[in-house]
């Protein structure tokens, strides 16, 4: 299971760092807190992505 930042979470999706900040206030964005410091499961985050395109 790889475990991303939102800073490699940002360089994957190819968007800003702020980007990723107001997606974690999503109900459906695969993001979780440790400490302070949000992560983002991959291969939850690849699923997320699909239901993106399948959505539109």
């Amino acid at each position: 299971m790889e475990i991303l930042t939102i800073d490699e979470t940002a360089d994957y999706l190819k968007v800003p760092v702020r980007q990723i900040y107001m997606l974690v206030k999503l109900d459906d964005f695969p993001a979780f807190k440790v400490g302070k410091h949000w992560r983002i499961q991959k291969d939850k985050l690849d699923e997320w992505i699909e239901r993106q395109i399948k959505d539109k």
